[in-house]
């Protein structure tokens, strides 16, 4: 994965029934920590985060993991298409593509990431079943429409409007595992023991 890069969006103030903080132990390792490992072990070559409540405290855990962060000031009134603008201005033109993933949804597989690498679409994301789940890939000619989109609707709906979304098909539940929704994380203090906390895969 050289030609490929990942923005994961940890810009918000978390909601939702289970509110959880990314940065906080559940577990081995916390859910960001889990996303950067995950895109990590597939040889993503750069990972930037992109933060915005609580950015001091992301920063600080970042700074171990060889990781870019940029901040989303405006975090307390925009959306998460506002944060991928701020990743995709910075990524765009230096590699072939790039994941996109809110950091909530850090539990999937290496495999997966090759999967849709592998799609050779303009863009793609995980189809566990019937349910479209996390992360996106996008190609680099598509973040510079997503720069220049004004519409309304977030992330996907800019995508689909764009140029379609490719669903393509994995066994892999952890794409749809939102942790602010998701009550394992949250009541027993632990990520849900899916996959290995440091997946290996060869191709």
């Amino acid at each position: 994965f050289d030609s490929a890069a990942a923005l994961i969006v940890a810009a918000g103030r978390p909601s939702g029934p289970h509110p959880f903080d990314p940065v906080q132990k559940l577990g081995a390792v916390s859910p960001l920590e889990r996303a950067v490992t995950t895109f990590q072990k597939a040889g993503v070559r750069e990972i930037v985060v992109i933060t915005g409540y609580g950015g001091r405290k992301l920063g600080k855990q970042l700074a171990r993991c060889g990781v870019i962060c940029l901040s989303n000031d405006s975090w307390r009134t925009s959306d998460m298409l506002t944060s991928v603008k701020i990743g995709a201005a910075y990524l765009k033109g230096r590699f072939d593509g790039v994941f996109i993933t809110p950091v909530d949804t850090p539990m999937f597989s290496v495999q997966t990431l090759c999967r849709l690498m592998d799609a050779q679409v303009p863009a793609a994301a995980p189809a566990a079943g019937t349910a479209v789940g996390h992360p996106l890939f996008l190609r680099d000619p598509i973040l510079g429409l997503i720069l220049d989109y004004e519409g309304e609707g977030g992330l996907r709906t800019a995508v689909h409007s764009l140029v379609g979304c490719t669903a393509v098909a994995v066994e892999d539940p952890g794409t749809l595992m939102d942790l602010q929704t998701h009550p394992l994380a949250a009541d027993s203090g632990r990520l849900p023991p899916r996959q290995p906390l440091t997946p290996q895969f060869s191709l």
